[in-house]
């Protein structure tokens, strides 16, 4: 008897010990610290997640401004007015690429006779400042594109510097065929991310 319990004390002492290793190998491995790119890839994780939630609530008020701001907001009727000075400024520049390219023909190579030089479009959007240096001016393009199916030509700000007789910077609003524009890159990233969540798939 006394060594049937020996055999089962060592038993239990052996199983205790292997229990023991585990649980401490367990212990181990939860405080193994994660690497640089794992905590790289988590962070921008989140930062995508944060900028998406951003982008997706913010192009909400754009997209339909009364709907999201309520019928009777200034803020809201303000936005309305901007989508269209913008649209108003979009079908001006057509208009005067149309017009030029009528007069000159499809030979790209002719030396153009008649043309535009230079031509500014003065829009109240240019005097301010949440859209000409603010940022968030990438959703009124967005709205361009994507509502009104409007995305041949891209539009952008073009910095006037003053003169004598009026010193000071003003901003025109300008355009350039989508083909040759420069987006900047976080507007890139805003724009495919309001593509992909509102309209399905990426601008490329």
């Amino acid at each position: 008897m006394a060594g049937e319990q020996s055999k089962l004390s060592a038993a239990i002492n052996e199983f205790s010990q292997k229990l023991s290793r585990f649980n401490k190998a367990d212990d181990a491995k939860l405080n193994i610290q994660p690497s640089e790119s794992t905590k790289f890839d988590k962070a921008l994780s989140e930062r995508n997640e944060k900028l998406k939630k951003a982008v997706v609530a913010t192009y909400k008020i754009y997209k339909s401004p009364f709907e999201a701001l309520g019928a009777k907001s200034a803020r809201a009727d303000a936005i309305v007015k901007d989508e269209e000075a913008l649209y108003d400024a979009c079908k001006i520049y057509k208009a005067c690429m149309e017009i030029q390219n009528e007069i000159n023909g499809d030979d790209k190579n002719q030396v153009a006779q008649t043309y535009i030089k230079t031509l500014e479009i003065h829009s109240p959007l240019a005097e301010k400042s949440s859209y000409t240096t603010g940022g968030q001016m990438v959703y009124l393009i967005a709205w361009l594109f994507f509502e009104k199916s409007s995305a041949e030509f891209y539009p952008f700000f073009t910095q006037i510097g003053g003169t004598p007789e009026n010193p000071a910077i003003h901003y025109v609003l300008d355009f350039v065929n989508l083909d040759d524009a420069t987006i900047d890159d976080h507007d890139l990233e805003i724009l495919n991310c309001i593509k992909n969540e509102f309209y399905g798939g990426e601008i490329g």
